[in-house]
């Protein structure tokens, strides 16, 4: 069968993303937001969002489709599926337990008053003096069911080859196994791209390496050390050292053709001039979603350019205040010009 040129993203954890503005949040006592934004959550669901915001707005990428494969219940999961077809996200889902829900606080301080309020032309907030703190709360979810799970995974061997990308956003979630990841991947079509975007377990994410079905790992640079023995803290890893660590990846895992490694602590502070961190949740799915649509929607010449763009993409996001794979194509172009990217062999 041959692939379409769309991508199937797995998006097996999602939520109903709730973000309150907040001014210096004291806790103990009733805060009052100062907006409120709905949406939907999930490595998986950022992605897609990211991938339709290209989709949208790239002529080479128009009519391409964006599938998430997800499970979804209750009136939160109603919410969920309303909002993806608004933003034109088809949707290969199975109903299961209530869907959880993840509450982001983004809580200025008390002198940022002055910028608040305020958005810039491009939709994104201005840079403060003092940048937000930012919080994620995530309410209990239920397991998964075995019928459940079966029923998806199904569904997914059956629709993965018709796609030309497919994402393994995330780890698993309770219920499900590893097997829900290497299954989907071995059913790709011949000439399809597997991306994978997950860190732990460790062993079972080693394993799903080491079976030959993916094609690129995207992962941050503390997670690649971490995966291959090297002990690191967030933002410790120097730029030789993840390099060597990339190398080693690369001979371990010879069915990896590429390994897209981004510096984790970037989303929280500035990565360019004039790029200030309001938001940075999800902006590592946004890197993941453009990344993979660029390449599979003939945007990208190759990885490496594509890479580029889920950098622009990642770093537009972080100027927004909103839900992750929300950014403004035309601040993602801006940036995409000034940001580089290094290679590393395994030679």
């Amino acid at each position: 069968m041959e692939p379409s040129h769309g991508i199937l993203v797995l998006g097996l954890n999602p939520g109903l993303q709730h973000i309150l503005r907040l001014r210096s949040l004291d806790l103990g006592q009733v805060n009052r937001a100062e907006a409120h934004t709905l949406g939907v959550g999930g490595k998986g669901q950022n992605a897609a969002k990211a991938a339709c915001t290209l989709a949208l707005a790239c002529e080479k990428a128009r009519r391409r489709r964006v599938t998430v494969a997800q499970f979804l219940g209750g009136y939160t999961g109603e919410q969920i599926r309303q909002l993806q077809e608004q933003e034109g996200i088809e949707d290969i889902t199975v109903a299961g337990a209530m869907t959880r829900e993840f509450m982001t606080l983004v809580d200025f301080p008390q002198d940022s008053t002055d910028g608040i309020n305020r958005v810039d032309e491009d939709g994104s907030t201005p840079c403060f003096a003092t940048s937000p703190t930012v919080s994620e709360l995530i309410t209990p979810s239920e397991p998964v069911s075995m019928a459940a799970a079966e029923e998806l995974l199904s569904k997914v061997v059956a629709a993965a080859p018709t796609f030309r990308g497919i994402l393994l956003m995330g780890t698993w979630p309770s219920g499900t196994t590893r097997d829900f990841y290497m299954e989907a991947a071995k059913a790709k079509a011949n000439d399809a791209v597997v991306l994978l975007d997950a860190a732990k377990p460790v062993q079972d994410v080693l394993d799903i390496l080491e079976a030959g079905n993916v094609d690129i790992y995207k992962v941050n640079a503390m997670e690649i050390c971490n995966l291959m023995g090297y002990g690191c803290k967030e933002g410790e890893a120097s730029e030789e050292q993840i390099r060597e660590v990339a190398a080693k990846a690369l001979l371990r895992f010879s069915a990896v053709k590429h390994l897209a490694i981004t510096e984790s602590c970037w989303a929280r502070k500035r990565i360019l001039s004039g790029v200030c961190g309001v938001n940075p949740i999800g902006a590592g799915d946004t890197v993941a979603g453009v990344l993979m649509a660029s390449l599979c929607f003939g945007v990208a010449n190759d990885v490496e350019e594509a890479m580029l763009f889920g950098l622009a993409a990642g770093s537009a996001k972080v100027k927004s205040e909103g839900e992750g794979g929300k950014l403004d194509f035309e601040t993602m172009m801006g940036l995409k010009a000034a940001i580089t990217a290094t290679r590393a062999t395994s030679q």
